[in-house]
């Protein structure tokens, strides 16, 4: 008798647990939240204007806090513009980040932060050494998922580059690549 009975407790304590797990498998919880839009030059990621004058032409924010990168190539040629916008952590919170070619993808394009000067000037994509190439988060518009640290408050200069061979893909009079830059960024526990 006295298994039947510790049997039974057994079975009804599993039976509620189960009940109690089925039940639990699905909630809606209700919470208030706050969503704050706000322009690419005030977010806790903020994109800002780069620091030369070359690239304060080429990249800008416009009034609604939208920022717009514009080139005009021309074929076989390069151009490195080492400091086209800046990436500032407007957080309490360290964080890493990564910029992905997303989209219609750019072409000839080569992303990194800090670009590097050498003798002559900022050097290109080819001389990089093995050391900065482990840097680039975009080599030859394809994404390589590099990332870069920033702590509170800290910010970074990204450098672009473009080499464009002498033929392009249907050789036209003119080709148009437009795309777009994604920013990916991760909170970094301390």
């Amino acid at each position: 008798m006295k298994k039947a009975g510790f049997l039974l407790i057994a079975v009804l304590l599993a039976v509620v647990s189960i009940i109690g797990v089925v039940s639990y498998s699905s909630a809606v919880v209700e919470s208030t939240a706050q969503v704050r839009i706000v322009s690419t030059d005030e977010a806790l990621l903020a994109l800002k204007e780069g620091g030369g004058e070359n690239e304060k032409v080429l990249c800008s924010i416009d009034k609604d806090g939208t920022m717009s990168i514009s080139f005009t190539l021309t074929r076989g040629s390069a151009y490195v513009f080492g400091q086209l916008f800046r990436v500032q952590n407007n957080s309490a919170d360290r964080i890493s980040f990564t910029i992905e070619n997303v989209g219609e993808v750019i072409q000839y394009l080569y992303v990194m932060p800090d670009w590097p000067e050498g003798s002559e000037g900022l050097l290109l994509p080819e001389d990089l050494t093995t050391n900065h190439k482990d840097s680039l988060m975009i080599n030859d518009a394809g994404n390589r998922g590099v990332y870069y640290s920033l702590d509170s408050g800290e910010a970074v200069s990204i450098g672009v580059a473009f080499i464009v061979p002498g033929i392009v893909p249907g050789n036209a009079e003119e080709t148009i690549y437009s795309g777009s830059l994604l920013v990916k960024a991760e909170a970094i526990s301390q």
